[in-house]
């Protein structure tokens, strides 16, 4: 009997035996993507728990359950593994068998910009206090942010590229899955008052190394030492840059190395998309901003937690927090106009005031000041979308994609792409977009009801009612009043009614 072929489609999020898809779940299908992406390597547990479980507690016991549905999928028997075998005591190692294909925009990954482009990997934390991630994180963020100034770069976002960390993964890998010609890596050993920061500038294609440099400082000095790397990474791969833009936008630090430490600590719980996260950063900015009241990014990350309380439905939707999320992001720029993330912000908040006009302005501003900002485009995508505009949005969404295509918000991504192709009445195209979000780690309701919606209008009824199940069992009173409630800055209200039809057509509730 000849031997299964299997097929690990990238693009689309499924898995082939030949010319039939095998049903597997959405986390077995991020699994398998992780053993066929590191074949005959031993995978622990901890790495398997941090790779596919990110920032969620799950017990071990979750990941044999997992692998079981796996060799269930595969046909594979235990006790004489194709394709999973287990080391016990330990975690699993992948034997081969499956073939990767599809990767997102292209067979071998995205096409190669049409300009240098550079990822910046995690930094490491070599310090003998696991405790100080986040300051390595720190450091990494700000060398992503700086090169993002670099007109002439394309640069991957940061939520992309820390899907990385502590990951092991050669560049080549790296640079086919993301499409970039360099990766930055380094290290940073903080030790008291001094810190040493070691990086590494390194070509995808062929693993060499262009350059790497060892730096020594005293802690007061970071802000100087993070220009100096982002200079010397630019200036090394200057033939390739042509005229770059060497006018950078000025950033206003902190005098106080505390108020970067809180900064950068509050950043990381705001990265932790919880509730308790959100309400941990915003104590941990307004203390940055106690230290030193002229910290810009502090406003702006402030202004980020509060609007997006809001829209979360972590607070309740007000005129009194929409004016203190406006007054936040406006304090930032007054502060520093040339940052990027604080104008997105306020054109997101512009948005929740219906000020569609200055919405677009804040996001199209923010998009000058950063070319490289992914929540930029999906800002612009999203108001253009919202202002009636759906047909320039998607344009928006597809460069959001590009920029961060690991982003842990890419599932809102795809689905705000599939709510712009719904309105415009290009349901195909949509309904791709949409399977595509639902299958993404961190879905949330409103794929699922984008999903309803288009396929209510493709009038594959058994299909969206599944859709509609699920949506349901996450909202129990999701319902069309709903939506027309909490989607009130929608500008053209035959677009909404569009969406609204065709979630009324898969059998959601008045």
């Amino acid at each position: 009997m000849e031997k299964a072929k299997y097929r690990l489609d990238l693009r689309d999020e499924r898995l082939w035996n030949g010319e039939q898809p095998v049903a597997i779940s959405n986390k077995a299908f991020q699994l398998l993507r992780l053993f066929v992406g590191n074949p005959n390597r031993l995978l622990t547990k901890d790495e398997i728990l941090d790779a596919v479980w990110r920032d969620v507690y799950v017990s071990e016991g979750l990941i044999k359950e997992y692998v079981h549905d796996l060799r269930l999928a595969l046909g594979d028997d235990p006790k004489r593994p194709e394709f999973i075998e287990t080391v016990h005591g330990r975690g699993y190692r992948f034997l081969g068998g499956i073939e990767e294909v599809n990767r997102p925009a292209g067979v071998n990954g995205p096409s190669l910009p049409d300009k240098p482009s550079i990822a910046v990997l995690p930094f490491t934390n070599i310090s003998s206090d696991p405790d100080e991630e986040y300051f390595s994180d720190g450091i990494t963020e700000d060398i992503i942010t700086e090169l993002s100034r670099f007109r002439s770069l394309f640069v991957i976002a940061r939520n992309s590229s820390f899907t990385y960390k502590g990951r092991a993964a050669n560049v080549q890998d790296i640079g086919r899955d993301l499409g970039v010609r360099y990766v930055v890596e380094g290290s940073v050993r903080r030790d008291g008052k001094r810190i040493r920061v070691t990086a590494q500038l390194i070509e995808t294609a062929t693993g060499r190394h262009l350059w790497a440099d060892r730096y020594d400082r005293e802690l007061e000095e970071i802000f100087s030492l993070q220009d100096e790397i982002t200079r010397t990474i630019a200036a090394a791969i200057e033939p390739e840059l042509g005229n770059v833009e060497r006018e950078r936008s000025r950033r206003k630090s902190p005098a106080s190395l505390d108020a970067w430490d809180l900064y950068q600590r509050g950043l990381w719980s705001m990265y932790q998309e919880t509730k308790r996260g959100n309400r941990e950063a915003l104590q941990q900015f307004e203390q940055s901003i106690s230290l030193n009241s002229n910290f810009a990014p502090a406003y702006a990350a402030s202004a980020y937690v509060l609007c997006f309380d809001i829209i979360n439905g972590y607070r309740e939707l007000s005129t009194d927090a929409i004016d203190e999320a406006h007054q936040t992001a406006k304090k930032a720029i007054a502060l520093d106009d040339k940052d990027a993330m604080a104008h997105v912000i306020l054109g997101r908040i512009n948005l929740l005031q219906c000020k569609h006009e200055d919405a677009i302005a804040e996001l199209e501003t923010a998009i000058q000041l950063n070319p490289n900002l992914a929540d930029a485009y999906h800002g612009h995508g999203f108001v253009l979308t919202m202002s009636g505009r759906p047909e320039e949005a998607v344009t928006q969404f597809e460069r959001a994609i590009r920029l961060s295509p690991y982003d842990p918000r890419v599932s809102s991504f795809h689905e705000m792409q599939a709510w712009a192709l719904l309105v415009v009445g290009r349901y195909e195209e949509a309904a791709h977009s949409a399977r595509i979000a639902v299958r993404r780690p961190n879905a949330d309701l409103w794929a699922y009801a984008t999903l309803s919606a288009v396929l209510g209008h493709l009038d594959r009824l058994d299909e969206a009612g599944s859709a509609r199940v699920e949506l349901l069992r996450r909202m129990p009173d999701f319902s069309l009043g709903f939506v027309r409630r909490f989607v009130f800055y929608n500008r053209i209200l035959a677009h909404l009614e569009r969406y609204i039809d065709g979630l009324r057509k898969a059998g959601v509730p008045e």
